[in-house]
This record gives structure tokens, C-alpha cells and sequence, in this order.
């Protein structure tokens, strides 16, 4: 029993890498000169992963049975809090501490699925890198351009 076409998506969205194999980042996005607006310079990298991905892949067809029924059960849930923003920390009647916290839970996930079958990607897997690589904005990048 292997993970569904979707369910493989789902796993790679999940841990954070992108199921295709390769990745473009976009560096900057700027108008050259400075002062007209219509003429774009973008700056960007191609990444090809192909050989990680293949690697998961192995890892992911090697799964047992039990190993994929937990991973699609983890998927699913995932699924259902994808993009909540939930977090309650009291209830209605004053309880406190952390009652649910989505982005926890999201977390929790991602960690268990990799812990199934193995496999260590930075937390936030591709985005995360590179954000932690060139800043979530890429404004310090084209600061210095001569034009500004």
C-alpha cells in the first residue's frame, strides 16, 4: 500500500519541499532604473532537487502498511487545519493555558510524519530556508542599486 498521488503532495507540502523536484526563488523584484515603473529587473535562482526528492520517494514506497496508514491519517488531519489561524488560550468560563493552538499542532505533524519514515528537513523546510538565507523581505538585497 503506497501514499495516494495527492497524499504524496500533501506529504511534500507538509515537511516543506516542494513533490516536483525543484524550486525558483525570486531574489528581487525591481523596476531598473529605479524611476520607471515599467520596466521590471527580476533576479531569481533555479534549484533542482531531483535527487532529494527521488531519495523521499524511496523512502516513501519502502513504507509498510501500518507506516502509511499513519502517515495518511496524519495527512488528513493536517489537511483539515491546513491554514487555521487558530489558537485558543482560555475558555469561557477562564480556564488558561493552551487549550489549541493550530500552528502547534501543524508543527507536531510535520514532525511525526518525518519521524515515520525517517526523514530530517529544517523546520519549514524550503521556504523557511530561504527566508533564513535572504530575510523574508529581499529589500537589503537591491538597496545599494546605484539608482535609489
Amino acid at each position: 500500500m503506497a501514499l495516494s498521488a495527492t497524499e504524496r503532495i500533501q506529504f511534500f507540502q507538509i515537511v516543506g519541499l516542494p513533490a516536483e523536484a525543484s524550486g525558483l526563488v525570486i531574489t528581487s523584484l525591481v523596476h531598473v532604473p529605479f524611476s520607471n515603473t515599467q520596466s521590471w529587473e527580476p533576479t531569481y535562482n533555479v534549484g533542482d532537487m531531483s535527487d532529494l526528492i527521488d531519495a523521499i520517494d524511496a523512502k516513501l514506497t519502502a513504507a509498510t502498511a501500518e507506516q502509511v496508514t499513519r502517515m495518511q491519517s496524519l495527512i488528513s488531519r493536517f489537511m483539515e487545519i491546513e491554514v487555521s489561524p487558530t489558537k485558543v488560550t482560555s475558555s469561557a468560563a477562564g480556564t488558561g493555558g493552551r487549550l489549541a493552538d493550530h500552528d502547534v499542532e501543524r508543527e507536531n505533524i510535520r514532525q511525526a510524519l518525518s519521524n515515520i519514515i525517517g526523514l530530517a528537513v529544517p523546520e519549514g523546510g524550503f521556504i523557511a530556508e530561504i527566508q533564513r538565507t535572504y530575510g523574508k523581505s529581499l529589500a537589503r538585497w537591491v538597496s545599494n542599486v546605484g539608482d535609489r
